[in-house]
């Protein structure tokens, strides 16, 4: 589906008569009518600001995004932007497919965004990715049991979660759950920051998650299922979160789901947003959604001032509070003062972080998962799952 009716493609460089520019895009709002809407307002007051240039923005559904665009680029006909995710962007970058947009950002524009969101746009130095929106995961606690369990103190660090897995347990509840379908993104890596550690090493040559740190995140999450304090089918099944115990309102806490999925399930009454669990740092997972320009766009200019209009803090606060995500740009005003639990977590995007950028990042999760996974459950140590881990993505690294 398309918004906006004007010509597909891109004929020159310039931004002066003739000027066509594409953009590719996905349900970031996800009522279809409204997506389309947004995009036909502000194409419409861009092409009013800008004389002969021509925009049209192609919507598309998630599902096999990257292998579209893949297809798209090496066929040469790629969009002129396109909307991606962190893990995408180095990806992308290392085949040569994404300009550089250093040059074309603003200046106001780079030194407003949050050091964190700037980190994740960046390879090798250059700026590839025009951020447009930015998410958090808190730690959300259920209101409703803690009541039940007559536990009044909200956790704060691995140690409170750890001591109050006993009290809830007698009360036939869960203090957390590790829904690891989520994936090493929301359920592995968080824990890994918070211990300390990280993903590749400071070159990117190699892996590093096989150091104390990744055994304490483990072990963590292992002692945590060796107390009967989690529900074990959660990370040995995909299940839907009204299957699970979580959905059912029988646990206490979650360090891995955003808002949007928990205010269904337990109601924004009964939601307390508290910031990421501490234990040697305070970390979460957020993503960030950018805008990213391709290398065989023939119309940079026009492109970039597309991309400055749309992320622009006047276009994007409009986007991101449509959506439900969060702005990138320091100098947003707060779109949800009002709300007892967005706006809480609005006060915690600094906290949060989309991994480290590498081309093999998603090679390297594929790693992880099995053997993470065969750690939680008691089918290895966690030494040896880490160990195991390192050594395959090393392999894959080269």
């Amino acid at each position: 589906m398309t918004a906006g009716a004007t010509a597909c493609g891109s004929k020159d460089g310039g931004s002066g008569s003739g000027s066509e520019v594409t953009m590719w895009v996905y349900p970031v709002i996800a009522d279809e009518g409204q997506h389309r809407a947004f995009w036909d307002e502000k194409i419409k007051a861009f092409e009013n600001q800008n004389n002969g240039v021509k925009v049209k923005v192609n919507i598309y559904p998630w599902a096999n995004r990257e292998q579209q665009l893949t297809a798209a680029i090496a066929a040469g006909k790629g969009p002129d932007a396109v909307y991606m995710i962190p893990d995408q962007l180095p990806k992308f970058y290392a085949q040569n497919a994404l300009e550089p947009l250093d040059k074309y950002l603003s200046a106001d524009a780079k030194s407003d965004y949050r050091e964190s969101v700037t980190k994740s746009v960046t390879v090798d130095g250059h700026i590839v990715g025009a951020p447009m929106l930015m998410s958090v995961v808190p730690t959300l606690c259920n209101k409703k049991v803690f009541e039940a369990a007559g536990v009044t103190d909200y956790p704060k660090t691995w140690d409170d979660v750890l001591k109050l897995g006993p009290t809830f347990k007698a009360k036939g509840f869960d203090v957390l759950a590790i829904p690891y379908f989520d994936g090493i993104n929301q359920a592995f890596y968080p824990l890994l920051w918070q211990a300390g550690g990280r993903t590749f090493s400071e070159d990117g040559k190699k892996v590093v998650f096989d150091d104390q740190a990744g055994v304490e995140a483990v072990t963590f999450m292992r002692k945590l299922v060796e107390g009967g304090f989690v529900e074990k089918a959660t990370i040995t099944q995909e299940l839907k979160p009204e299957q699970t115990r979580f959905g059912q309102g029988k646990v206490a806490c979650m360090y891995s789901e955003a808002p949007s999925t928990m205010i269904p399930l337990w109601g924004k009454e009964n939601i307390v947003a508290l910031p990421p669990l501490q234990n040697k740092a305070q970390a979460t997972y957020g993503t960030v959604g950018s805008f990213s320009m391709l290398k065989g766009s023939k119309a940079k200019d026009a492109t970039a001032k597309w991309l400055n209009y749309i992320t622009s803090t006047e276009v994007m606060a409009a986007y991101d509070k449509a959506s439900g995500y969060f702005a990138p740009r320091k100098s947003v005003p707060p779109q949800y003062a009002d709300d007892p639990v967005l706006g809480k977590c609005e006060e915690m995007l600094n906290y949060a972080s989309p991994g480290e950028l590498h081309p093999k990042a998603r090679d390297v999760q594929g790693v992880l998962r099995p053997l993470v996974q065969a750690a939680i459950i008691g089918q290895k140590t966690p030494e040896q799952a880490m160990q195991e881990a390192a050594k395959q993505a090393n392999q894959l690294l080269g």
